[in-house]
């Protein structure tokens, strides 16, 4: 995976070594090359900051799915049980929409700022791909979005977001369908992501996180309706 990425011209680590069946270590592992740059996550992100979130989602839309050795995620029908599946009156409101018809691209799968080194406001590395497959790329960045939206508490934060992805990949089909969609991914109680935002360096606490997303959510639904 990592070395498909990198030849395609993604900033991702090198693999320096692999010992997958724990021959020499106690779990299966792999050694791989440090990234410049560092987590970052600022209380109210900048335009550049914005803007280079948006070309890294669209960086990776826009390449071709690498050939594995084993089987891709099918991201589109995880979220095709999930709509099926989903409880309450905001899946309902989805599944009566329907899932856009949209291209499905290759996907990162857990893309938020927690997983993107900068330096200076300038993406210097993409990580934790255990979740890359298939899927769609507008529900990829409505949950981007809807992560700032939490971090920051600003809904203008998170309609620049899919404003800036916009730019790059041209308007989403249904934008306010993904936008609920983004929302809805969080778990039942989002303050159980709460240790991600901390550990980022957020001071946040799990009464902002039920807060924040319940005000994203209320404005989406508020949007589809």
């Amino acid at each position: 995976m990592l070395t498909a990425l990198q030849d395609a011209g993604l900033p991702v680590a090198r693999p320096l070594g692999a010992d997958l069946n724990a021959a020499q270590t106690d779990v299966p592992a792999l050694l791989v090359s440090r990234l410049p740059g560092r987590l970052t996550y600022p209380r109210m992100p900048t335009a550049v900051f914005i803007s280079a979130l948006a070309q890294a989602a669209a960086m990776v839309h826009r390449q071709r799915v690498p050939e594995a050795v084993w089987p891709w995620n099918d991201r589109a029908a995880n979220l095709q049980r999930s709509v099926d599946a989903g409880q309450g009156p905001d899946w309902a409101r989805l599944r009566d929409a329907g899932i856009p018809q949209e291209p499905l691209t290759f996907v990162h799968g857990d893309l938020w700022p927690g997983n993107l080194l900068f330096r200076d406001d300038r993406l210097t590395g993409i990580v934790d791909w255990g979740h890359a497959g298939v899927g769609h790329p507008a529900l990829e960045v409505s949950y981007l979005a809807a992560d700032l939206r939490v971090a920051t508490g600003s809904q203008d934060v998170h309609a620049a977001v899919i404003d800036a992805y916009e730019e790059l990949r041209g308007p989403l089909m249904n934008r306010n369908w993904w936008e609920l969609a983004g929302y809805l991914r969080f778990p039942a109680d989002p303050a159980d992501w709460l240790a991600g935002w901390t550990e980022a360096g957020l001071s946040l606490s799990a009464a902002d996180v039920r807060v924040r997303h319940g005000a994203g959510l209320a404005y989406a639904r508020k949007q589809l309706c």
